[in-house]
């Protein structure tokens, strides 16, 4: 009965230490993207972009898969969404101090400082050795950029963009002129200058006052747009619920830079 009962435990540790390495061994074995970074470094992103849908396909959990299409992604709110689920879900990914620097990065950029803390805190303390840690800046500010977020529903949101006339269309430019403004819309930042050149285009062919301004972050160029002049907070609102409806964006209200 002893050597029976000694028999089954040899047997389930035998098998508990299979399914443990069978476990670790599909978790650590991510794909290998380096070839497809350095063709998107090498300037042949269209060649990996189009080979994205088919890598998903094959690697559906795939940390690195994952990352790859983050960093292909035109989206900067899609991208970082990537990101941020790469540090939650497979913290221990080749690629999870990348994604936590990525996310830092936008996060600063947009002038979020607790989350952009956030992740350069998680860099130090999970990533000790991360060549990334050298990027991020020694002091963060304390307090975020102050911000506005919109005030109103999705169903008000409709409402007002049809009947809501921007002070900065070409046909109504009295705020444009008269200067003491307090407030504009920042409504993207982007990493990729084309996406910034593309909405800026959007708003200047809509009559809207736009322009780009660059934040570096870690050796990063975002590309922010800023539109409109406005001199007070219902206003900005107004404004921030017809760009984000019209416009599909997660813009937010920030203090007007003179």
């Amino acid at each position: 009965m002893k050597t029976l009962l000694i028999k089954t435990f040899l047997f389930f540790l035998l098998f508990n230490t299979i399914v443990f390495s069978q476990w670790e061994t599909r978790y650590s074995s991510e794909f290998d993207i380096t070839p497809y970074l350095k063709k998107i470094e090498s300037g042949q992103k269209l060649d990996v972009l189009v080979q994205i849908p088919d890598l998903k396909k094959r690697y559906p959990n795939d940390p690195s898969i994952k990352y790859l299409a983050g960093i292909l992604e035109d989206d900067s709110n899609k991208a970082l969404a990537i990101f941020r689920g790469i540090v939650e879900f497979s913290p221990k990914s080749k690629f999870a101090d990348a994604a936590a620097f990525r996310a830092y990065s936008y996060y600063y950029s947009i002038g979020v400082y607790d989350k952009a803390r956030s992740y350069s805190q998680k860099l130090k303390k999970d990533y000790p050795s991360s060549p990334y840690l050298k990027l991020v800046k020694k002091n963060i500010p304390k307090h975020n950029e102050p911000i506005t977020e919109s005030k109103q529903s999705n169903t008000e949101t409709v409402s007002q963009s049809n009947s809501y006339k921007s002070p900065q269309s070409e046909k109504d430019s009295t705020l444009i002129n008269n200067g003491n403004y307090l407030y504009q819309i920042q409504a993207g930042a982007f990493s990729k200058e084309e996406n910034a050149v593309s909405l800026n285009k959007n708003f200047k062919d809509a009559g809207y006052d736009s322009e780009i301004t660059q934040k570096n972050v870690g050796g990063t160029i975002f590309h922010i747009v800023v539109v409109g002049k406005f001199k007070t907070e219902d206003e900005a609102h107004s404004f921030l619920d017809l760009v984000n409806s019209k416009y599909s964006l997660d813009g937010r209200i920030i203090p007007f830079d003179k």
